[in-house]
């Protein structure tokens, strides 16, 4: 065979191949958003494509609304979707997604799937009627227009529900303050005199070490998914009385901000439902309206980082084969749910059992949680408050909320609510663990409703402006330092306009920044070396912004990060990583510290003849930082810009694979911002690589919403809205009189009367 026969067959080959991806493509990937097809609603609904495929509902009922919800939702992230139900209803192993086993048994070990069956008891038939629609439309998606084979895999009403309380758990169980900085009983009083935050520093026994490990290695597990603090619903509002806009007309202004291990689940979503128009925003595989404009008012929700979480640790004993637990009442057995057949979850009189998880069983030890979960008031508040006439009726909606505190920042024309409402467990110990007895006293989650009324607000997931003692009881922490950062830049106009907002949320500007600078100039004129003298000249023209080609952002996170280090490395070792990973709790008080010069922790332990102080750490901090960025990046300064340490890979959902990179292409996205800028990126300590971000910029009046999406409204590249991820795209108005698509649903009865 001759070499050019050869190369006939290999290129008639690679012809075929391509020829057949692209037919495979053509007619089985590809998105098809036009189309007309019978259903079980009440009246024609249809489905209309907006400009960037944001989809337009207009329907004469709530019912036939949520079944087109639940079908768009399909249509546009229904690998996402069927990865969550995988993890939240604890089958995530079964799907081929061996490295989640352990949050599977998580979510069976804590009851998530009985507390899932019992909020189905308690609501009422509209409710249920309302999610089975909102199933049933991802259903007819799944099955009826793409054809999957897999009957077994129908999405119902528990699916949503399961759904629900474990994005909420999830938020909750990474953000407990018990496992932020938890030291050894001998190392506690010390760090608590040094913290001002008392809940966030906690004391354990050498012999409970084991334990808090296994639970910390879970919260990694789960955070690898959901991020260092939660994703479901964490961002802030901005509540913009008329006085200050160039326009005269209150502006609501909003950012949500998610993990970026996992494609971010908010979807941008308009309702026209009975003539009422909603343009609003939900999470993919949840029919919650999070934030919304409607014709009466404006609103934006977010689950607080607040204490819902305790834990238990009870000594076992074992008689004839039965494990027993030292209940206050003495030894007392298990209670099993579900009674009969196998035992999944296992219940003390404090909670469930949630060392069943645990990778290593404990020696003679179960540890136990209590938790407060979605209930009834939790899912018709969700629902019901992008359905509210006026501002007036979003107060008893809010009022009816039971789950994780959450606070709702609500807006008409003239004025502003700012609503925290839910459940908490108070937590006033110093242990990570509670005693039996204390446990008990605290179980039942107390409920907190607070409601305060002005013109203007600034509130968020991890911060309240002056709030009560009520609710700084609740709050984990109050982070004061980004509050002041969206504070600052409001400041700057004097008069809002649009394109002023769009500055405003967009901002990677860090004045807290300043607070180090002063001290840290003084210190490098000290230090003899040239690199020094270098990174005075960049401080010195640093403008403060987080930029991506700048370095002077990454000198200063660099040198902060290692002075956290250096400070705490030879007394509490075992801490730093803690320190470093929760680095927005923790570098408040570092600061204070700083500034300060007076912490007995500057002085190293380990240098009996001498003792240091803040200085000689700084020295010891700056040149450590040179170091690491000389082996990552290289010797030359100049390459050390932020964007090139500050970056992260995207992970998206597609029909061939429940979890697929699409930095595929090896696209490394570069970020600007900070963890306390107003746009937003967390960053990893250890290698500064992104852990969070802001995907989501938003504000709306009574004549204009605009929005800032970084992410796609199509996860799969097949459609043609599918994008790259975007850092800090371009703000676009949201216009309902640009139909493209039709995706028109009849009911069956009128398809047979004719």
């Amino acid at each position: 065979m001759t070499r050019k026969t050869v190369l006939l067959i290999v290129f008639g080959a690679i012809t075929v191949v391509l020829l057949a991806i692209g037919i495979y493509r053509y007619f089985f990937s590809s998105v098809s958003y036009q189309d007309t097809i019978t259903a079980e609603v009440a009246f024609p609904v249809a489905i209309y494509r907006l400009e960037n495929g944001y989809p337009f509902i207009i329907a004469e009922n709530r019912d036939d609304a949520f079944y087109a919800l639940g079908i768009v939702h399909a249509q546009d992230r229904l690998a996402q979707m069927e990865f969550l139900r995988g993890l939240a209803t604890g089958r995530s192993a079964q799907s081929g997604l061996l490295q989640y086993e352990r949050i599977d048994r998580l979510v069976k070990a804590t009851g998530l799937l009985f507390k899932a069956k019992d909020v189905l008891k308690e609501l009422s038939p509209q409710y249920i009627q309302l999610l089975q629609q909102y199933a049933n439309g991802i259903n007819t998606y799944k099955f009826k227009i793409v054809h999957s084979n897999d009957e077994a895999a129908q999405w119902n009403v528990e699916d949503i529900l399961c759904m629900t309380l474990f994005v909420e758990f999830c938020n909750a169980f990474v953000s407990n303050s018990e496992f932020f900085f938890p030291v050894e009983d001998k190392d506690f009083p010390l760090l608590n005199r040094e913290i001002a935050n008392k809940k966030v520093v906690r004391s354990y026994r050498q012999q409970d070490y084991t334990a808090i490990q296994q639970i910390k290695e879970l919260q990694q597990l789960v955070s690898s998914v959901f991020g260092l603090y939660g994703s479901y619903c964490r961002g802030f509002a901005v509540a913009v009385p008329a006085r200050m806009m160039y326009t005269d007309a209150a502006t609501l202004c909003s950012s949500y901000e998610h993990s970026i291990s996992l494609y971010p689940l908010l979807y941008p979503v308009n309702l026209q439902v009975a003539g009422k128009i909603i343009q609003g925003y939900t999470c993919a595989g949840l029919p919650y309206i999070v934030a919304a404009k409607t014709n009466a008012l404006r609103y934006a929700s977010f689950s607080l980082v607040s204490d819902s979480q305790i834990f238990c640790k009870y000594q076992t004993q074992a008689r004839n084969n039965v494990q027993f637990y030292n209940s206050l009442a003495g030894y007392k057995e298990f209670v099993c749910q579900p009674e009969s057949s196998q035992c999944i979850t296992r219940l003390t009189e404090v909670g469930p059992v949630i060392s069943d998880a645990f990778e290593y069983n404990l020696k003679d030890a179960i540890v136990a949680i209590a938790y407060v979960s979605p209930a009834r008031g939790y899912i018709e508040s969700m629902i019901d408050i992008a359905f509210a006439n006026s501002i007036n009726d979003v107060v008893p909606i809010a009022q009816k909320y039971k789950g994780q505190p959450r606070i709702f920042i609500v807006q008409d024309d003239t004025r502003a609510y700012q609503i925290i409402a839910g459940n908490t467990l108070p937590d006033t110990e110093t242990n990570v663990f509670f005693s039996a007895d204390k446990a008990l006293l605290v179980k039942n989650a107390t409920g907190v409703y607070e409601i305060k009324q002005s013109d203007m607000y600034i509130a968020g997931s991890e911060f309240v402006d002056n709030p009560s003692p009520a609710i700084q009881r609740i709050m984990i922490f109050n982070n004061t330092d980004r509050l002041s950062t969206i504070q600052n830049e409001l400041t700057k106009f004097s008069e809002l306009q649009y394109k002023d907002i769009e500055k405003v949320l967009h901002s990677i500007h860090y004045p807290g920044a300043k607070d180090y600078l002063y001290i840290f100039n003084n210190l490098l004129d000290k230090m003899p070396i040239t690199s020094a003298k270098l990174a005075k000249v960049y401080f010195r023209d640093w403008d403060l912004a987080m930029n991506s080609g700048d370095v002077a952002p990454t000198l200063y996170n660099a040198i902060v990060a290692s002075l956290i280090k250096e400070t705490f490395s030879d007394e509490l070792s075992y801490v730093v990583n803690d320190m470093l990973g929760y680095y927005v709790i923790f570098e408040p008080e570092f600061k204070r510290l700083f500034k300060e010069d007076k912490s007995i922790y500057f002085d190293d332990i380990t240098t009996l003849e001498k003792t240091e102080n803040r200085d000689i750490i700084f020295d010891r901090a700056f040149l450590h930082s040179l170091k690491f960025f000389n082996y990552t990046i290289g010797p030359y300064i100049d390459d050390w810009k932020w964007g090139n340490v500050h970056k992260a890979t995207i992970t998206n959902m597609d029909s061939g694979s429940l979890v697929k990179n699409i930095m595929g292409k090896k696209i490394t996205i570069s970020f600007g911002g900070f963890d306390s800028t107003v746009y937003r990126s967390i960053a990893k300590r250890s290698s500064f690589e992104v852990d969070t971000a802001t995907i989501c910029c938003f504000y709306m009046d009574k004549t204009v919403h605009r929005t800032s999406l970084s992410t796609s409204i199509s996860i799969n590249e097949m459609s043609p809205y599918y994008t790259d991820f975007n850092v800090k795209d371009s703000f676009k108005d949201i216009n309902l009189n640009r139909r493209n698509e039709l995706f028109l649903i009849k009911p069956v009865k009128e398809a047979h009367a004719k």
